[in-house]
């Protein structure tokens, strides 16, 4: 039996001996003996196996696949056809985020960035308006017009747009510690944002839902939320509309 060393290893796998340490400590690739020092030796024999683990790690499927691949060679395929579903489906959400930040940037270059801050907010509000009329009708759009923001200086506006980025950043710290949307630290979050939105949009609790809606599908909202994090406004989304569900009298 011809043994190479942690080192060679390595090197003919193309990974660290760290790694294969970590292997060693998964159970996926063991070392055929370990010597009284602790030197690890490996059986030439077993180095397809560990070829096998470096290429399906290269192809992106996770260590937990991957040892059930290495022990069950039946499941190798299947595992691989439900890695290249969740690739296309991961390829088709970036499509989507760099289409809303196309059309955000779009939105922008309209908007001038030389507009002053409070004119710039206006244009950017009629714009918004106007996206509201096409999808949910006159109403919604004349609701957003409708609001005094005769009061609203420069730096009221940099105020307002530095709080909005505060709690779309506080929203994102939640959503990645794993809190689900309709948990109740979410939904005080979400009590936050509906207080800043309406105090210069006079929007009932459906109106509110709708606009939960428009984070996703409005590409200059989508694209403004999606730059904190691109999962924030699907899971904003959520937290919205399961706030307004537990808001909304029941019929």
């Amino acid at each position: 039996m011809t043994e190479l060393s942690i080192s060679e290893v390595a090197e003919r796998a193309g990974v660290s001996a760290r790694m294969l340490r970590h292997y060693d400590k998964l159970g996926l690739f063991r070392p055929t003996r370990v010597s009284g020092n602790g030197y690890r030796w490996y059986d030439r024999r077993s180095l397809p196996r560990l070829h096998r683990i470096v290429a399906l790690r290269r192809a992106g499927l996770g260590l937990e696949a991957i040892a059930e691949i290495v022990t069950d060679e039946e499941s190798e395929l299947e595992a691989l056809r439900r890695h290249l579903v969740g690739l296309r489906a991961e390829r088709d959400r970036i499509d989507s985020l760099i289409e809303s930040i196309a059309g955000l940037i779009d939105e922008l270059d309209r908007v001038g960035s030389e507009v002053p801050g409070r004119a710039r907010f206006e244009r950017e509000k009629e714009a918004f308006a106007q996206r509201l009329e096409q999808r949910f009708g006159p109403e919604a759009g004349a609701a957003l017009r409708d609001d005094p923001l005769d009061p609203l200086t420069d730096a009221d506006v940099a105020h307002t747009t530095a709080v909005m980025r505060q709690l779309l950043t506080r929203f994102a710290d939640l959503m990645n510690g794993g809190h689900a949307p309709d948990s109740a630290s979410v939904r005080a979050l979400v009590r936050q944002h509906h207080d800043l939105t309406t105090r210069y949009w006079s929007a009932d609790l459906a109106s509110y839902r709708r606009l939960g809606a428009l984070l996703e599908s409005d590409p200059l909202q989508c694209g403004i939320t999606g730059a904190v994090d691109p999962g924030l406004p699907a899971w904003i989304a959520r937290a919205i509309e399961a706030y307004v569900d537990r808001r909304e009298p029941l019929n």
